[in-house]
């Protein structure tokens, strides 16, 4: 595990502070496994790559 990131903006059933587990990240993208499925959260504004909507993330402060 990569370390967590934390729900800070709620929607589409993920509500603010449920944390997920970091299976892969890089430079620019974490990837979490939300609703069965894996998918790519940008780093820089912290939305799920794809999605106009939905919830916001970010990593928890060190």
């Amino acid at each position: 595990m990569k370390g967590v990131v934390v729900c800070v903006c709620a929607g589409l059933g993920i509500e603010t502070g449920q944390v997920f587990p970091v299976l892969e990240e890089n430079g620019r993208v974490w990837e979490i496994l939300l609703g069965g499925s894996y998918r790519k959260i940008s780093k820089r504004s912290g939305r799920v790559q794809g999605w106009k909507n939905g919830p916001k993330f970010k990593a928890p402060a060190k």
